[in-house]
């Protein structure tokens, strides 16, 4: 039966524009072109790029919810169900956005300095690190009296320059906390996407008789990294009504305790074979952090 041409969509006769195929779908089925033309509305076109981005739909809320059950995402993205989830970099992404969000709202300081109360009768002043507490703007003029008092690296009365960076960087961010969280919320970031690929490899070699392929153990990775950017986020908000110090202890259980369930759930094994690894895992990737945000301060007093 011979059909006519009337009754064909509109869309079967167009081609791609970009290799002039002849189009049966939303899609290019050669070079995989969506048929949407960029010659709309100025609205239009960044409501539609922000929902590719986000594609926080009916899969953002399902990747959302399943991800508080340890390795339930990972573990059913590998299985090939991958249609039902936001792609793990892409949902690392924004919840790694949601955590600086999270910070900025709550005026929480990333690193800030200041003066260790010493017993009465010592004279040396020390100077004291907090991480992930709220943003103190009234400048700490003791903590700035200690930084100015302290050389590093000298040698014969005279320091190499990039120990006076780091010295003057160091009296300004106790003068002006905001100078240095400023830097670090450029910097930070990077460090983190950094290290998501070395928690991977150091599952591997974990897991080595396992067969499993690298890009598994970066899936995992990259979910448990969002997970743990979650479970911070909440944390930061919460911390105002929580004791102090109680919301670093929950962060470490929480995550601790779900990388366990998670570890098991994947890949499988006993409990006390998948501690092991964990502790290994978290030891080897807990002083590289600590390494890295190290540099990263570092970097961030030479830099402002």
């Amino acid at each position: 039966m011979q059909t006519d041409a009337t009754t064909i969509p509109p869309l079967a006769l167009e081609t791609c524009a970009n290799c002039n195929v002849a189009l049966t779908g939303q899609f290019c089925a050669r070079c995989g072109q969506s048929v949407e033309a960029i010659k709309r509305p100025a609205w239009e076109f960044i409501h539609h790029a922000l929902e590719v981005f986000f594609d926080f739909d009916a899969r953002g809320l399902k990747t959302l919810a399943l991800l508080f059950v340890p390795g339930e995402v990972t573990a059913q993205y590998l299985a090939g169900r991958r249609a039902r989830f936001v792609p793990p970099i892409r949902f690392y992404i924004l919840v790694s956005l949601a955590f600086f969000l999270a910070i900025w709202a709550t005026n929480t300081a990333m690193v800030q300095f200041y003066a260790v109360k010493v017993p009465a009768g010592e004279s040396a002043s020390r100077l004291g690190m907090k991480l992930l507490e709220p943003l103190d703007e009234h400048p700490d003029t003791e903590a700035k009296t200690v930084a100015e008092k302290l050389h590093v690296f000298e040698i014969d009365g005279k320091a190499p320059d990039w120990a006076n960076r780091l010295s003057d960087g160091l009296q300004r961010a106790t003068s002006d906390p905001k100078l240095l969280n400023a830097r670090l919320s450029d910097l930070f970031p990077k460090l983190m996407f950094s290290l998501v690929p070395l928690f991977g490899l150091l599952l591997r070699l974990l897991y080595l008789r396992r067969g499993r392929f690298l890009v598994e153990h970066l899936v995992f990775a990259l979910y448990f990294h969002s997970f743990a950017f979650i479970v911070a986020s909440l944390l930061i908000v919460a911390a105002p009504i929580l004791p102090v110090g109680v919301p670093k202890w929950l962060f470490f259980l929480v995550t601790a305790g779900y990388l366990l369930i998670a570890m098991r759930r994947v890949f499988g094994g006993g409990w006390f074979g998948t501690a092991v690894r964990e502790a290994v895992l978290l030891s080897l990737y807990g002083l590289t952090l600590i390494a890295g945000e190290l540099l990263l301060i570092g970097a961030g007093l030479s830099e402002i």
